[in-house]
């Protein structure tokens, strides 16, 4: 019994680590997506939908690759096709 409840503790204590770590990735990951769209558009202007969908579907590795590649983009276009390029 008293074996019982310290798994049960122990284990509860593992997830709720591991949702914490869960929940800051997500958060870094949102906030790196919030942070590109807001440099892009105010680069760019308006993006198309279709633009904006793809980078919402980015991996926060590809998500750190576009923050470093948008400064040698000189148009829309080249967005585009970083995005065709990279996205899954």
């Amino acid at each position: 019994q008293e074996g019982r409840q310290e798994g049960l503790q122990e284990g509860r204590q593992e997830g709720r680590q591991e949702g914490l770590q869960e929940g800051l990735q997500e958060g870094r990951i949102e906030g790196e997506r919030r942070l590109l769209l807001r440099q892009i558009e105010h680069r760019f202007g308006e993006l198309p939908s279709v633009a904006i969908a793809s980078i919402q579907a980015l991996s926060l590795q590809n998500l750190e690759r576009l923050g470093e590649a948008i400064w040698g983009f000189n148009t829309t276009e080249d967005l585009l096709n970083w995005l065709q390029e990279y996205s899954s």
